[in-house]
């Protein structure tokens, strides 16, 4: 596989275009991008990558091959190409998130937040208790 110099001008313009892309799939599908923001950034990044290394913004989350039927091509696992027709037609509509966990329900994306709230409180509930014991 090619490698890609991941600070260079190319990978850096291309990573504007793909944060446009991700914005405009979002507004034009009602999607929110998840809470989880370290998951949307190494999303973000892999479809970059894979614009300049496969020319299409295949899924990140999936193995991209040769396609053996078109020389010079390739193609993804489920042919994934963001957004990608599992993520439309079934994962959105039935678990409220796509598989890379990038773009979601607005309804979704609230339940995260407040899992994620919760899950900070009883952190901070078991950091209170460990202070008290020790």
């Amino acid at each position: 596989m090619p490698q890609l110099d991941m600070n260079s001008e190319e990978f850096k313009n291309e990573l504007i275009k793909t944060e446009k892309f991700t914005d405009k799939v979002c507004e034009s599908r009602g999607w929110v991008y998840s809470a989880n923001e370290d998951v949307n950034e190494g999303v973000v990044m892999g479809l970059a990558r894979h614009r300049l290394l496969f020319g299409k913004r295949f899924c990140p989350c999936f193995m991209v091959e040769p396609d053996p039927e078109k020389e010079g091509k390739f193609k993804s696992t489920d042919d994934r190409i963001c957004p990608c027709k599992p993520a439309i037609e079934k994962e959105i509509p039935e678990t409220g998130i796509c598989h890379c966990q990038i773009f979601c329900t607005p309804e979704h994306k609230e339940a995260q937040i407040k899992e994620q709230k919760a899950a900070a409180l009883a952190k901070e509930e078991i950091k209170k208790v460990a202070d008290k014991e020790a």
